[in-house]
């Protein structure tokens, strides 16, 4: 109701609620003001009392709220609000809520009015009141026998006297007993009052109900006997102008369509105005010289572009103010129209000329209402037309009821498909946010009790405000006293630019894919800047608008040229939704800029991120600019060091720091001089510089555009394009520079605990890497081996930062502390201090455990009260206000309002699956609950899906579980080599420390219940305890295994359970032996000769030891039991090199090839593949077919696989026969109607793999084909007319595919493992086929 009407403020009363005892009625428009009950001695509710009022946040509020006397604790709340004034200068109103307590003694009742009188006289003098004041003035609102003036009443009349008030119920004299508030007994009351000042000018009152046309019907308060009221207020001389609203001057916005016709209408139409202009002026041809043919260009296309857009696509609506009358059918209508007539026959009846209407012949009606008048069993005609009125009123009223419950049902049932569906759900959930964006009322950014409220005050106020926050004043530094620009780090990274140096601009211009790649990638529908360019009608352009279109983009990369406003913005104000509306302090900016900006400086970022990626000039744990870095890979990173140092009890410290938000702190020179720092051309800074030069930001108010800008004159602006990079390199600076710094003051080396104790089972053991900090934008983690590092390094850090305008948050302890990792040091000092050029700075140092991106680092328990909070405090709407959702409805909300907010924090830090389950649980009690359900459903029951009697209710358990395990195969097969290689030392420490040198992912070692003691990363032992039976994780890169660099430790330790305890030791100790000259790995005994060990001649063996006989001939019985390779590994196929692996396939994949029959060629040069699938009960069948020199067919085993898999494996098998006969066709293609694999050979388009299979096939397919590039691959539609060559081809292809589901014989399709990640993800069917 409150979120329908949006009033300026609302009073709640007797709301019975102690503070902290349960939660106020809490809406983002509005600020809350309570005054808790009063808590009551033998009570049996919470409080007694209690009144919260809320006042729109976009409504200017005065200090704080009024100070009370202890006699209105809980029954009364005053706020002064300034009130905006289009002419005048604005005026404080007092508002407030009161409630008169009933039943009081005489001495209570008068001294509650007299306290409300002295607060409204201590105020301003115009005021207003409402709430339950519990008090009758007339016999007009009681349905009693008699009204009784009671001391309520009396003192109540005098408050209005003493304070010069009107109250709204008194100022309508015609109201009835049809407007009671209250109702209890039989007896309705009028008792919910507003009172306020006598200048108002318009005052007016009345119960919300249906009885107002287009609003809802709210006959009474949910589990109460009252009934809101709803008071308006017009004051004279002022006006409500702090409704926010949208600019005055607001351009809509083109809407977005994929129809086919309009946007072929919108090509054709450009294209024709396009010659048109070619015939009155020349386009550019091959490439624009100078800025006035730029300027003229740039014209000249959006003359055509942006009005063709306007005439064929459809633009935004405005909002609309009138109402819609509301029709009935013919037959309600003549319902209502036939009261009408009675009531003029009545009319006329009592004047004595009914009959002369009847017999007048023009109102032919009459006789037709006089005849059904006759059938009444009344006396008299004049009753039986009154009755008959009545009557018909009643019929109207039922008809009309009828009929606007049956279009709100159908509506409903079309909105609900519609959300189920995909749409939108904010028209039957109603307006949960605030879609106020622009206030019309303003404090003063200097003086904040002065309000704003005229429109060169706003403008004014916008622009100083965001002048002020963009200006900044860094500590300037000598370019001697930068350190980082002399360090060792730099002078190797200008000493490798000067070898491959970045090509800037690039020789061969920008081309039409660098377009492409613009408009396929990211927002496609963005908001237009000053230029008014849309983002998504730029790609049905035709050809040669297109080609003028890259020769503007080109010259701007080639001149440097951003003139003719390119660098202006739009620059939006935002509420960041806290706080109040009308300070701007907390409003944050959104520019908008211009399209071909944009355009050129994506393709700078491009070829820069791409050359920086190359030249590794980003720490491997910078987040945001480092390509396919995330969030989670840093959080995981930190809790393997966490992990590391408890294994090895060794303790850590670490600082996390929060630098003050902007990147417009940064001082342009920043940029300058990490140019010079990696050896970047001149080029490159000149670029930047020119992109940021005479930037303009417009703002954007209530009152349309300001045209005086805001000044942001070389600033690093959030949200650029290149915004993320260039400040991500400048404090790659500090990164590189602090780490050499460190290097031999306080490395801190990573490496595992055989490898720390000189005792390496492999490979791995003989690694070290030292530690990176790991950084997301402007949050960063430090980690040191002792405070005084911490501090030190800490105070480069700021010097560092400071020198070019950024800071570190010191002031607030959540943001920067510091802590441990690993083993309890003791005692530590509450705080640390950071003594740095600009001051000295306290430090607090906690042992909690470690937050990163609000992320509890191996702390799942902390993770899980989260998530639980969530789903206990989410709110699950009803529609419109009141009624509950259809289950399908809820569910989706169940997932976008729960699931998916707790499955974004469970991908930084997975939780048990024991509390998994118990989230599914609360959230099956939230659903049971909302609908009031008597039985308590069981959640595995409800996750189930519908084909098996379930509901498909999101499951966290499997959500928890998927995220786990992706996230521990995305770590052992990261793209970035520190965090691969952190990544296998700690998979190494817990197979070798913790699992007896067994894979402790394979499935004998999940059931094993060791002992870990934080030794291990959380979110891994989770993904090993939530691996599934059929799920298998391998590492497909063991031939360090067949080239015998692997330790004999390890390789008795995996045999341990296989020998007796004796036989164990005694080869222990010869092994011992054996270290002692230098024979520890099984390269040094033997190697392998096919899958069979041979041992050298003779084991050597110290002579004084011959009497150990036993032990010696332990250990060779040992070796021998170990002699075929199979028992040194879990699979034998990985143990081979990559290129092995390889030729293994290839094989395979020929001998498939040579086994096919031969077929007719209609083309020498044509090739077709095609994949088919068929989906069972249980299993899919997946086939794939080529015909070229031969029809070949062939059969997926993976159980994952699906059809796309089978087009990719088609392929695959089309380029092994091409390459059969390679040496005698040349320009060969091969037709698919499967247009992904085109796109990602050709490189123009990207597309998301969904699943480690089908990762593995495209990337052989890549492979294959990059080693016979002359054959090239085509599109050609599927199932059509079979006309052409290519279509016939694809019709036969297909119809191969289908026959192989049936064939027995059919052959199997190799699995692609010599290309695999580290991390193979294969499953096996469980006895039921799931």
């Amino acid at each position: 109701m409150i979120l329908h009407y949006l009033p300026t403020y609302v009073g709640i009363t007797e709301t019975e609620l102690l503070l902290g005892a349960a939660s106020p009625v809490s809406l983002r428009q509005y600020c809350s003001l309570v005054n808790p009950a009063v808590k009551r001695l033998g009570s049996t509710i919470i409080g007694k009392w209690g009144v919260q009022m809320l006042i729109r946040k976009d409504v200017a509020l005065n200090g704080a709220p009024v100070k009370l006397p202890a006699i209105l604790n809980g029954r009364a709340c005053f706020q002064d609000v300034w009130m905006t004034s289009a002419n005048a200068a604005p005026e404080l109103h007092r508002l407030g809520v009161v409630y008169g307590i009933s039943g009081q003694t005489n001495i209570e009742t008068v001294e509650f009015w007299a306290e409300i009188t002295k607060i409204i006289k201590s105020g301003p003098p115009q005021w207003s009141i409402t709430g339950d004041a519990n008090v009758s003035l007339s016999s007009a609102e009681i349905t009693a026998s008699q009204h009784i003036e009671t001391h309520a009443s009396r003192s109540y009349r005098k408050f209005l006297t003493l304070c010069q008030g009107l109250d709204a119920w008194e100022l309508h004299p015609d109201r009835s007993l049809k407007s009671w508030t209250y109702q209890k007994g039989g007896i309705r009351t009028i008792i919910d009052r507003s009172a306020a000042s006598t200048l108002p000018g318009l005052f007016e009152v009345g119960v919300v109900d249906a009885r107002e046309e287009g609003k809802y019907k709210y006959p009474k308060i949910l589990n109460t006997d009252h009934r809101p009221i709803l008071t308006t207020i017009l004051l004279p001389g002022l006006v409500d102008t702090s409704q926010s609203a949208l600019p005055e001057n607001a351009r809509p916005r083109i809407i977005f369509t994929d129809d086919t016709l309009k946007t072929g209408r919108y090509t054709t139409m450009c294209k024709e105005e396009f010659h048109k202009a070619a015939a009155v002026a020349d386009w550019p041809s091959d490439q624009i010289n100078d800025d006035a043919t730029f300027s003229e260009t740039y014209r000249r296309f959006s003359e055509i572009m942006i009005p063709a857009c306007e005439k064929v696509f459809d633009l935004a609506a405005k909002v609309r103010t009138e109402k819609k009358p509301i029709t009935f059918s013919h037959k309600t209508e003549k319902l209502g129209k036939d009261g009408a007539n009675l009531s003029r026959m009545i009319g006329a009846a009592q004047q004595g000329t009914l009959g002369e209407m009847m017999h007048s012949g023009r109102h032919t009606w009459t006789w037709a209402l006089y005849y059904e008048a006759l059938d009444l069993p009344h006396e008299g005609l004049m009753e039986q037309m009154v009755q008959l009125r009545k009557l018909k009123g009643k019929l109207s009223y039922a008809a009309k009821k009828a009929e606007i419950h049956a279009r709100a049902a159908e509506r409903r049932i079309k909105d609900l498909q519609a959300i189920l569906a995909g749409q939108s759900a904010s028209k039957v959930l109603g307006h949960e946010e605030s879609t106020c964006l622009q206030p019309r009322v303003l404090q003063d950014p200097d003086d904040p009790t002065k309000i704003l409220t005229s429109k060169e005050d706003i403008h004014n106020a916008t622009r100083r405000a965001f002048n002020a926050r963009f200006t900044h004043d860094p500590i300037p530094r000598a370019q001697e006293d930068k350190f980082w620009m002399k360090s060792k780090k730099s002078q190797e990274f200008r000493a490798g630019s000067l070898k491959d140096p970045m090509i800037w601009p690039p020789t061969e211009g920008v081309s039409l894919a660098d377009i492409d790649g613009f408009l396929d990638r990211g927002n496609n529908r963005p908001s237009p800047g000053p230029d008014g360019w849309e983002k998504w009608p730029i790609k049905y352009l035709p050809e040669e608008m297109l080609e003028i279109l890259r020769l503007l983009v080109d010259y701007i990369t080639r001149t440097n040229y951003f003139g003719d406003g390119l660098n202006d913005l739009l620059f939006l104000t935002l509420w960041k939704n806290k706080g109040t509306m009308i300070n701007l302090n907390y409003f944050r900016g959104i520019g908008l800029g211009n399209l071909l900006h944009q355009m050129a400086v994506t393709v700078f970022t491009t070829t820069f991120k791409k050359y920086c990626w190359r030249r590794g000039f980003l720490p491997p744990t910078q987040g945001a600019a480092n390509a396919g870095l995330q969030g989670r890979d840093l959080t995981s990173y930190i809790a393997q060091i966490d992990a590391w140092a408890h294994a090895n009890e060794t303790t850590l410290y670490w600082i996390k720091r929060d630098q003050m938000k902007g990147y417009d702190r940064v001082i342009p020179e920043a940029f300058d001089d990490a140019c010079e720092f990696f050896g970047l051309p001149d080029s490159v800074r000149d670029f930047v510089r020119a992109s940021k030069r005479g930037l303009k930001a417009y703002a954007v108010t209530a009152f349309g555009v300001d045209l005086e800008a805001i000044i942001m004159e070389m600033i690093m602006r959030q949200g650029g394009p290149f915004s993320p990079n260039e400040f991500t390199l400048v404090f790659a600076m500090a990164s590189h520079w602090v780490h050499e710094e460190m290097e031999e003051r306080d490395p801190v080396y990573i490496q595992t605990s055989n490898g720390r104790n000189k005792c390496p089972h492999g490979e791995i053991d003989q690694k070290k890497i030292r530690v990176h900090m790991p950084e997301q934008m402007d949050d960063s983690c430090n980690i040191r081996s002792s405070l005084a590092m911490m501090a030190e390094s800490t105070k480069l850090f700021e010097d560092f930062g400071r020198t070019y305008g950024s800071q570190t948050d010191f002031a607030d302890a959540s943001k920067t502390e510091i802590g441990i990792l690993g083993k309890d040091p003791g005692p530590l000092p509450d705080k640390i201090d950071v003594v740095t050029e600009y001051g000295t700075f306290a430090v607090p140092v906690s042992r909690r455990a470690p937050v990163f991106l609000r992320t509890p680092i191996n702390n799942p328990e902390e993770r899980m009260k989260e998530c639980l909070k969530i789903v206990e405090s989410a709110f699950l709407p009803r529609l419109h206000g009141s009624m509950p959702m259809p289950l399908a409805l809820l569910l989706t909300e169940v997932e976008r309002r729960l699931i998916t907010r707790i499955e974004a924090r469970l991908a930084l830090q997975p939780i048990k699956p024991a509390d998994a389950a118990i989230l599914d649980t609360k959230i099956v009690q939230r659903i049971k609950a909302y609908y009031g359900w008597t039985f308590s459903p069981i959640a595995e029951f409800l996750n189930l899906k519908l084909k098996h009697q379930g509901l498909e209710l999101p499951s966290i358990q499997d959500r928890n579980a998927a995220v786990a395990v992706r996230g521990l195969v995305r770590d052992l097969n990261h793209h970035i080599p520190h965090l691969r290689e952190m990544a296998e030392i700690s998979f190494a420490q817990w197979r070798c420390r913790k699992s007896g040198c067994l894979d402790p992912l394979h499935p004998s070692q999940r059931t094993q219940n060791k002992i870990l003691r934080n030794t291990i990363p959380s979110h891994w032992e989770i993904a090993q305890q939530c691996l599934p039976e059929g799920i298998v994780l391998v590492d497909t890169e063991q031939v360090s295994v067949r080239n015998g660099q692997v330790a004999l430790r390890h390789l008795l330790a995996r045999s341990e359970s296989q020998m007796t305890v004796n036989e164990h030791t005694n080869t222990q100790q010869a092994i011992s032996f054996l270290e002692e000259v230098g024979i520890a790995w099984l390269a040094d005994l033997g190697k392998w000769q096919g899958d069979v060990l041979v041992l050298h001649q003779q084991i050597p063996w110290p002579h004084e030891l011959r009497p150990t006989m036993r032990r010696y001939e332990s250990f060779i019985q040992w070796i021998t039991s170990i002699g075929h390779i199979s028992s040194c590994t879990d699979d034998v196929r990985f143990t081979y090199s990559l290129e092995d692996q390889g030729l293994r396939l290839r094989s395979e994949i020929d001998d498939i090839i040579i086994q096919s029959p031969h077929r007719a060629r209609e083309s020498d040069t044509d090739w077709a593949s095609d994949g088919s699938m068929i989906k069972g009960k249980d299993y899919s069948s997946v086939t794939a077919a080529a015909i070229g020199t031969r029809s070949v067919t062939a059969k997926l085993p993976n159980p994952l696989a699906n059809s796309l898999h089978g087009e990719v494996a088609g392929l695959i098998l089309a380029l092994a026969d091409f390459q059969t006969v390679t040496s005698e066709v040349s320009n060969a293609v091969t037709h698919t109607d499967y247009l992904n694999a085109i796109g990602k050979l050709k490189g123009s388009l990207s597309y998301p793999f969904p699943g480690v299979h089908y990762y593995r096939l495209y990337r052989e397919l890549e492979d294959a084909q990059a080693q016979q590039s002359a054959l090239t691959l085509q599109h050609v539609k599927s199932h059509t007319a079979v006309l052409t060559l290519p279509e016939r081809m694809n019709d036969e292809c297909d119809k191969l595919a289908k026959a192989a589901h049936g064939d027995p014989l059919v052959a199997i399709m190799p699995e692609p493992v010599h290309l695999l990640p580290r991390g193979k993800q294969e499953q096996k069917p469980t006895s039921n086929g799931e």
